[in-house]
């Protein structure tokens, strides 16, 4: 597991991050904070994730990956 920062306030909003626990459990949640917080993902790039209605969130891994829904 990545290294989190452990100062200041966090990066990633506790909204956010407790939408993606909701979607994807503790370990996805975690893994997105670390990404954010290591400035792998932005916040706006979390947020657009959690938006894409043509996105399911089991397809995010694959997407992260290269797969693109139809029509993208």
């Amino acid at each position: 597991m990545a290294k989190r920062k452990t100062t200041g306030a966090p990066i990633l909003p506790a909204h956010l991050f407790d939408e993606i626990y909701q979607l994807w459990g503790e370990d996805g949640a975690v893994e997105i904070l670390d990404k954010v917080q290591l400035g792998e993902m932005t916040v706006e790039q979390v947020e657009t994730a959690l938006r894409r209605p043509d996105i399911e969130p089991e397809d995010w891994q694959r997407f992260e990956e290269g797969w693109r829904p139809d029509g993208w």
